[in-house]
């Protein structure tokens, strides 16, 4: 709907370009005008589902995401988060509206580390809007919202 409203859409994929300088590819998706799909380049291409990333990683993405944001003109944006790997870039933004759009427990999956688990909590905390798929997601956000 945004990109229909003549705003340009981001998609950030879970799947990253395994490199050693930071950089990014983009892909306009078809049918849809100002939606891309965006691969950023982090050596390792390392899973976003486990771990959260490493300071080294981190940096590197925060590079990627400067030359995109540098490219294309982008001065200030709303940041959907849907995980809580990307809040550690995320909060980085400057001139970013965050929002966590929280689809699931992620601690009910029982493989994903504390690390991440503790940044869900933060991220609750931090953002400037939560919204949640489940009143049983609602409860527990609230527990964390301040």
């Amino acid at each position: 709907s945004l990109a229909d409203n003549g705003r340009r859409v981001f998609y950030f994929s879970k799947h990253f370009v395994n490199a050693s300088e930071p950089g990014y590819e983009i892909e306009e998706i078809s049918g849809a005008d100002s939606l891309y799909r965006v691969k950023l380049h982090v050596k390792g291409s390392p899973s976003i589902y486990y771990e959260p990333p490493t300071e080294t990683e981190l940096r590197m993405l925060e590079a990627s995401l400067e030359r995109l944001r540098a490219d294309l003109g982008v001065q200030s944006s709303v940041s959907l988060i849907q995980h809580p790997y990307w809040y550690p870039l995320v909060r980085r933004l400057p001139d970013s509206f965050k929002v966590y759009d929280c689809m699931d427990h992620h601690e009910g999956f029982g493989d994903v580390s504390e690390q991440l688990i503790v940044l869900e909590k933060e991220m609750f905390a931090a953002v400037d809007l939560v919204t949640v798929t489940s009143q049983w997601l609602d409860e527990y956000a609230r527990k964390y919202i301040q």
